[in-house]
């Protein structure tokens, strides 16, 4: 299901099924779950950074930001360690 029918069907519930067509609240809303996602991450990846590697170099900052990434993903995956080493 894609996201925009997801947002669609919870609006549905909310408001009634005849104030769903309006496109514009449609997009605000998406921009909203967007915005609340990259918070999100960034929150994690600067309690990382905080908390476990106190110091970052330039070079190294991709790296970090790719793990992070990855955690991010996979955060509510059960067994993320062997879906780390499965791509071993």
């Amino acid at each position: 299901m894609a996201p925009e029918e997801a947002l669609r069907n919870i609006l549905k519930l909310v408001e009634g099924p005849d104030e769903v067509e309006d496109a514009h609240a449609l997009q605000i809303l998406l921009q909203s779950l967007k915005t609340l996602v990259e918070k999100g991450f960034w929150s994690i990846f600067k309690r990382g950074i905080v908390g476990s590697f106190h110091k970052v170099g330039a070079e190294c900052l991709p790296l970090y930001v790719a793990e992070f990434q990855f955690r991010y993903n996979n955060r509510f995956d059960d067994d993320i360690f062997d879906t780390a080493i499965g791509g071993c």
